[in-house]
């Protein structure tokens, strides 16, 4: 790992660093995360995301949060943060569609049950 100095306060500040530690200047895209520079946030969807808010909106928002967290750590180059935040994200959206899938299917079952009395 290399360092760098800072312009503003003159400290050592890692080269995989985007802000120096000590004053918290911008120092630029680290380098390990300039493909975070590139194109739009491969760790999201959009459509996973609608689907679970429009379905069982308490962890569809949860989901939401977490999007919008990624695609600020897009946005600011830090990749493995985007990730993290992007996979929280799926997790969010997937329990909640299962949860509803869930419901759905008790309550068809009791649905039938009633129907056949």
């Amino acid at each position: 790992m290399t360092a760098r100095t800072c312009p503003e306060c003159g400290g050592l500040v890692a080269s995989t660093l985007i802000h120096c530690p000590h004053c918290g200047f911008h120092m630029g895209i680290a380098e390990h995360n300039t493909r975070a520079a590139r194109g739009s946030n491969p760790y999201n969807s959009l459509a996973r995301l609608v689907i679970a808010i429009i379905i069982f909106w308490p962890l569809g928002l949860m989901s939401l949060y977490y999007h919008v967290k990624s695609d600020e750590k897009w946005s600011a180059g830090d990749a493995a943060s985007a990730e993290l935040y992007g996979r929280n994200a799926r997790r969010f959206a997937k329990i909640a569609i299962y949860i509803a899938l869930i419901l759905l299917c008790i309550y068809l079952l009791l649905f039938i049950a009633v129907l056949s009395f």
